[in-house]
Order: C-alpha cells, then structure tokens, then sequence
C-alpha cells in the first residue's frame, strides 16, 4: 500500500524519500486524496481509542472529527504563509513543494497523535513526534525549497512554529464556535 511505504519511507529514509516526493508531479489535491485525508485521521483517531467505553464518547467523537478537520486546513494555511515567508530564508517560494514539505514533514507529530491513547506515554510521544518532524523538516529544506545551509535552522523553526501556531490558533476558534474546549494535543 502506497500509504504505508510512504510513511516507512519517510521515517526510515527521509533523504532519499524527500528526492521522490520532490520528483511526483501531482497537485495540492491529489496529495490529499493520495495521503493526507488518512494520514491527518491519525490523531482523531489516537483520540477516540484514549475514551472508547466512556460516557464522553460523542464529545470525544467531535473532538476527533475537529481534530482531523483542523490538521486538512493546517497543511494548507501553513503552506501559505510558508510560501510567503521562503524568500526570507533565500528559499523557493512554491506553494506546491510548500505544501509537500509541510505535509510530510509533520507526519511524526500524526503518527504520534495516533498513539495518544497509550496511557502516560501521549506527551512523551507528542514531543519525539515534534523534534523527528523538525528532523525531517531540516533535512527536506534544501531538497524541496532549495535552502541555502545557513538558513535550515532557522527556517526549520520556522515552518514548526508555523504550523503550530495556525493548528493552535483553529482549535481555539473552533473551541470558540463550538463552546467547548478542544483537545490542545494533536
């Protein structure tokens, strides 16, 4: 299956994965359809295993579907405004490989997500998922954006306080829209 390779991939070989997705010609949506639609259900359903057989099951149920809602929507604004900000870093500034960088690069914190049903282990794992997708962020800079060497690290900070930020900041306004408080973890 094409999902999986592509995790094992980018986890086990991330130089040589980061040369391939470089090379695919397909568009923002075809990466959705082809990977990110599954791959952001990780968390929601990390999410609902943490409270299967618990009277908060339905909330949880809407947490999840929020949670899988605001990780499509953070690939993209995240893109955005990294597109925007590549010049700084002497960068390409393409939204198309803006969005693969994104993408991909946060599968450790949705795979992370997944396993928050473990007991005392979800922060710990939260925090491996967040440094290994900085990781492979640093190493996929100068592939897909053409990062100059003295610009990954602060390009790579960059692009994670990016995306947390747009993630954090859509789970506090739907927490708003929707009166409830929304699970600040992935």
């Amino acid at each position: 299956m094409a999902l999986i390779t592509r995790l094992q991939n980018i986890l086990l070989a991330p130089q040589t994965e980061w040369q391939a997705i470089k090379r695919e010609t397909l568009t923002i949506a075809q990466f959705y359809g082809r990977y990110f639609f599954v791959y952001a259900a990780s968390p929601a359903i990390g999410n609902l295993l943490s409270f299967l057989g618990t009277p908060t099951l339905l909330g949880r149920l809407l947490l999840a579907i929020m949670s899988y809602v605001i990780w499509l929507l953070t690939f993209n604004f995240s893109a955005m405004l990294i597109t925007r900000l590549a010049p700084t870093f002497a960068s390409a500034s393409n939204s198309n490989f803006a969005f693969r960088l994104v993408s991909f690069s946060v599968l450790p914190m949705l795979v992370a997500g997944l396993l928050m049903f473990i007991p005392n282990l979800g922060l710990i794992l939260s925090v491996v998922g967040l440094a290994y997708s900085a990781y492979l962020c640093y190493l996929g800079l100068p592939i897909i954006l053409q990062t100059p060497d003295d610009k990954r690290i602060p390009f790579t900070v960059t692009v994670l306080v990016t995306v947390l930020v747009v993630y954090f900041v859509q789970m506090a306004l739907w927490g708003r829209i929707l009166g409830v408080t929304l699970n600040w973890f992935f």
